[in-house]
């Protein structure tokens, strides 16, 4: 089991182990895994976005507070991210926040059509417990742009 996946075979298919599992070899993204803490975001028209999106008991409201305020406090622009699905003010995004898998598929396509740097995606979203993460960023550029397109493929 590689590390970035410990302790999380039961969230992520394995099936979509074993693909990012070759994307790493590849050198085509890097894969690590981290847990979000409980926090508010510090931008308060943003906060004031997903309080608007989410309502105060949803578990995705928490993630997308935990998400932010990680990117945030790692220098990261929060209006310069596109948060599950929608961006949340700036059209050009290359930072990108998905929960539960839904969006994770566009990853490489984010990476490569929209200078994407950086995909952080929590897994399962709970009112409470831990918030584990995956972040995904791009490796060699060649790798990324040469992918094959199986029809079994999780990535497109």
């Amino acid at each position: 089991m590689r590390p970035c996946f410990e302790g999380l075979e039961h969230r992520i298919p394995r099936a979509l182990r074993e693909e990012l599992g070759e994307l790493i070899d590849d050198d085509a993204v890097t894969v690590d895994q981290i847990t979000l803490e409980d926090s508010k975001i510090n931008d308060l028209w943003v906060r004031e976005q997903i309080d608007h999106r989410w309502n105060q008991d949803s578990p995705l409201r928490r993630a997308a507070h935990a998400a932010l305020a990680h990117l945030e406090a790692h220098g990261i622009d929060p209006h310069a991210v596109h948060l599950h699905g929608k961006d949340v003010h700036d059209s050009r995004t290359p930072h990108f926040v998905g929960f539960q898998l839904r969006y994770l598929s566009g990853a490489l396509n984010c990476f490569v059509e929209h200078d994407g740097v950086q995909w952080l995606e929590v897994l399962h979203p709970t009112r409470r417990g831990p918030l584990h993460a995956l972040i995904l960023r791009p490796g060699r550029q060649e790798k990324l742009t040469r992918r094959p397109t199986d029809a079994g493929r999780f990535f497109h």
